[in-house]
């Protein structure tokens, strides 16, 4: 098994998208930059605003994961689910307790 692991399409994928990531993100968008909290952020809202100036705004949903259901689902033009809650899968307590849980 030890031997397939390097020569793995799924590996050598992983690979491609890191090394993309690196080049496209990290070294291209914010310059090397990215643990400059102020410089990311700043090209963070940057981007954020080209998208805005560049997508027409019937096809743009401008969305805090806050908000719920309901915007998304308007914009969808899909009903709200009944009885589901909005997931929180990716919130701080949520990290939190995941951090929590590896520990021990």
């Amino acid at each position: 098994m030890s031997l397939q692991l390097p020569f793995s399409r799924r590996l050598r994928a992983l690979v491609r998208v890191f090394r993309l990531t690196e080049q496209s993100v990290w070294a291209g968008d914010f310059a090397g930059r990215f643990k400059d909290r102020a410089y990311a952020l700043e090209e963070f809202e940057r981007h954020n605003e080209e998208v805005k100036r560049s997508v027409p705004p019937e096809r743009l949903l401008v969305y805090e994961v806050s908000e719920g259901w309901k915007p998304l689902c308007d914009f969808l033009e899909v009903e709200v689910p009944e009885g589901v809650p909005f997931p929180h899968l990716n919130d701080r307590r949520s990290f939190g307790r995941k951090d929590e849980d590896s520990v021990g």
